[in-house]
């Protein structure tokens, strides 16, 4: 096959209809037919349950000039009042300024909201970025 297999479910569904087309050669008809909708039925209830269980996580990147006294302590506290979760992945110092990664997980928008309001009332010149765990590929 020339395209990438980039998902598991993608090779789930390829294994699928080989194995149909086999079963189906094969004159085992019923056979097939019954066992592809168990199959279907088990991926449905698969997806039902990933589903329920996907958290909101967020990649958290906030750059802070030298200019603003801002300690990653306030940061951390800030953050750790108004998400459920809090996990430190880079921190730099430097000259410039200050910038640190995040995973955070939030429980609703109204969260983050606030969460990113009293980060800026840190200094008005802090940078946040908010960016989807889901889109970042490991």
């Amino acid at each position: 096959f020339r395209a990438a297999i980039k998902e598991p479910e993608e090779l789930t569904y390829l294994f699928l209809c080989i194995a149909v087309g086999l079963g189906m050669g094969a004159d085992q008809r019923w056979l097939t037919l019954i066992a592809f909708f168990l199959i279907l039925a088990i991926l449905r209830l698969k997806a039902h349950f990933d589903r329920l269980d996907d958290a909101p996580n967020l990649y958290l990147n906030i750059s802070v000039p030298n200019q603003i006294p801002v300690d990653i302590d306030d940061i951390v506290s800030t953050l750790e009042r108004h998400c459920s979760a809090v996990h430190l992945k880079r921190l730099d110092e430097t000259s410039h300024g200050l910038e640190a990664s995040f995973l955070v997980e939030y429980e609703s928008f109204r969260e983050l909201r606030q969460s990113r309001d009293e980060l800026r009332a840190q200094g008005q010149t802090i940078e946040l970025s908010f960016i989807d765990n889901k889109a970042v590929t490991a």
